[in-house]
């Protein structure tokens, strides 16, 4: 009789190795998860400098070819604001509440791209600073270049 019983054992898995597979699991699945969003908040610090890279750009190359004067500003809050310098310019904030900081040249809380070359005229190169309000996310510098003001922009190394 006993070898019978021997002979019907099924085959399958216990439930300790059932729990012990979905624990591993569980554990590898929340470290992907962690990983991923410090990931996206990277990104969204990375998107941020492109961002205002971009713009600046945008506002040197019209400097140049509408022969009109324009100016970025900010405030301690850390927006930001482009347009002409003739008008004013509204105040707007970055993406994901990443923060623009000015590290150099920061007097007067703006730049200026003269007509018609789109030189810089307030200063000889400004840096900013883009900062993830997470911690432990790499930041960004946005530099605009000596008296030409071209931009570019460089991670910042922790």
């Amino acid at each position: 009789m006993i070898q019978s019983l021997e002979n019907h054992r099924q085959a399958g898995f216990s439930l300790i190795e059932v729990l012990v597979v979905m624990a591993i699991l569980g554990i590898l699945l929340s470290m992907g998860i962690v990983n991923y969003i410090r990931n996206v908040q990277a990104a969204e610090v990375r998107d941020a400098a492109a961002l205002i890279t971009s713009q600046l750009r945008q506002a040197r190359a019209q400097a140049q070819k509408d022969s009109v004067d324009m100016k970025m500003s900010w405030n301690a809050a850390g927006q930001y604001g482009l347009g002409p310098a003739s008008a004013s310019s509204t105040m707007q904030a970055l993406p994901k509440g990443v923060q623009l900081r000015c590290k150099t040249s920061c007097e007067g809380s703006s730049v200026t791209f003269g007509a018609p070359f789109g030189e810089l005229r307030s200063a000889t190169g400004t840096v900013f600073e883009l900062v993830s309000p997470y911690e432990g996310i790499r930041s960004y510098e946005v530099r605009l270049v000596g008296v030409t003001g071209k931009a570019m922009m460089v991670p910042v190394t922790p």
